[in-house]
């Protein structure tokens, strides 16, 4: 019994002469694998965190570790490591105890480190072990999918792998925070401690060591010697915000609740809804410009081009992003350049129309993201079901991402999985995956089962992922 854990090469070679020099004095005594699992802590912890492919990275390096859990399945003596850590400078605390925020002692790594190179060291104490082992809430996360997602996690399996030497090369091009991320991805695969798991109190979505890696990093992931590739559906949240729409003008709770929205929408919210005047044009103008095709394009594309979009001395576009978040309980906010604003460099028009979008819908209805004002008149009806919604207590977005969830996850892959139990099949939140062989298949079966959960007549539209053709276009390139 063991466990592998992630460090800076340089931190590792000096923790182990301070831990043969000065451990053995202290006590409780020091143990190297202590001292290692204590500050690798610091490099796994950021990784667990859910980011978007194209969320700005964090500036601060601290994290956050929670006295109790490290006292109860790490080691009783935690203190005494941290403490050892900090007076040999190979880690620092940046933040106290905050009974308001109910934060916890934050703690980085000293920046002599942190931009080393991180190598794998295998813990084979077995005390630490024992606790870290008793450590179940993962294993009980994994537990709940295996019951009500197996056909999403049963592909992980030992003919899932990985080309380590080429992902590794793939690495050494990234910032030291995308690094981080790679390699404790790549070390899920190598070693086949695969993670997943969800909460159905939140987005409802599955969380996986397919979900988490860079794209990049997708490309290198093979089944049974075939690279995966992603259906994306395109325009997802929209897509179920038209279902949503037809089934609230035309008062029909049956498809809501077929579509699991009452799930999340109390009886008394969506008497409500129905009884909103909405405007029959306005919402066949948002269904049309969701899913059928257009000379603008999608959804987004059609709002981009109501949207007045700045361009930078490359021709690309972008937006001022405020600086100043508002105050979350139970957040510690990170001290960030004085500006009142940053930018933001979007790939494309519709990349900026897509983010803002979102931003519009995980935000309050009197939100004063300038471009809001534009969706509202471009789209009062739909405005009018995401006011109606938030005024009585229900948050718009998760209501979404709950139908979302259950459609593609719960309904779709499921008689997907039923119907071609050998199709090897993963989630990637909007998209399900595959290999080669089946993907085709898989795109057919995803039109004709979406269709029929949420009534809509227009097919939705798919992107695939092919992250293998990005590896060849790019050696192309080269």
């Amino acid at each position: 019994m063991s466990k592998d854990v992630l460090i800076q090469e340089e931190l590792l070679n000096k923790l182990k002469v301070a831990v043969e020099q000065f451990g053995a004095d202290s006590r409780p005594k020091i143990k190297l694998d202590g001292a290692v699992c204590f500050a690798s802590l610091l490099n796994s912890i950021p990784t667990e965190r859910r980011k978007e492919e194209d969320e700005e990275e964090d500036l601060d390096d601290s994290v956050n570790l929670n006295a109790e859990i490290l006292k109860k399945h790490y080691h009783s003596s935690y203190k005494t490591y941290l403490e050892f850590l900090i007076k040999h400078s190979f880690i620092i605390q940046t933040g106290n105890y905050g009974a308001d925020t109910g934060q916890s002692n934050s703690y980085k790594i000293c920046d002599e480190y942190i931009d080393d190179n991180l190598v794998v060291y295998t813990i084979t104490d077995k005390t630490m072990l024992k606790k870290i082992n008793s450590l179940c809430e993962v294993e009980r996360k994994k537990a709940e999918c295996e019951t009500l997602r197996p056909h999403l996690v049963k592909f992980f399996d030992d003919k899932l792998t990985i080309d380590t030497i080429s992902a590794h090369r793939e690495s050494k091009l990234l910032s030291r925070k995308s690094y981080n991320r790679y390699m404790h991805s790549i070390l899920e695969f190598t070693t086949r401690s695969y993670k997943y798991g969800m909460n159905i109190n939140t987005d409802n979505r599955l969380h996986t060591s397919i979900t988490k890696p860079l794209k990049s990093l997708r490309r290198f992931v093979k089944y049974d010697g075939e690279h995966i590739i992603g259906c994306d559906l395109k325009s997802s949240q929209p897509y179920f915000l038209c279902a949503v729409s037809k089934a609230v003008y035309y008062k029909d709770k049956g498809l809501l609740e077929q579509i699991t929205a009452t799930d999340v929408i109390p009886d008394e919210v969506v008497n409500k809804l129905f009884n909103l005047d909405l405007d029959r044009d306005n919402l066949a103008y948002f269904i049309k410009s969701t899913l059928v095709d257009n000379p603008l394009g999608d959804l987004y594309d059609v709002f981009a081009h109501h949207l007045e979009i700045q361009y930078n001395s490359a021709g690309l576009p972008f937006r001022k992003i405020s600086n100043f978040k508002s105050k979350s309980k139970g957040k510690r906010r990170v001290k960030r350049e004085k500006k009142p604003y940053r930018i933001m460099v979007y790939k494309s028009e519709r990349d900026l129309a897509k983010k803002v979008m979102m931003e519009i819908f995980y935000s309050k209805p009197k939100t004063k993201i300038p471009e809001a004002k534009v969706f509202k008149e471009l789209f009062p009806a739909v405005h009018k079901i995401i006011t109606c919604l938030y005024d009585n207590g229900v948050k718009f977005s998760r209501v979404l991402q709950y139908i979302e969830a259950y459609c593609l996850l719960d309904y779709t892959a499921k008689k997907i999985a039923d119907r071609y139990p050998d199709m090897p099949l993963w989630s990637i939140h909007d998209a399900l995956v595959t290999t080669e062989p089946y993907k085709e298949i898989l795109k057919s079966k995803m039109e004709q089962y979406l269709k029929e959960i949420t009534t809509l007549k227009t097919p939705p539209r798919f992107d695939f992922e092919d992250w293998e053709e990005s590896v060849l276009h790019n050696k192309q390139s080269a």
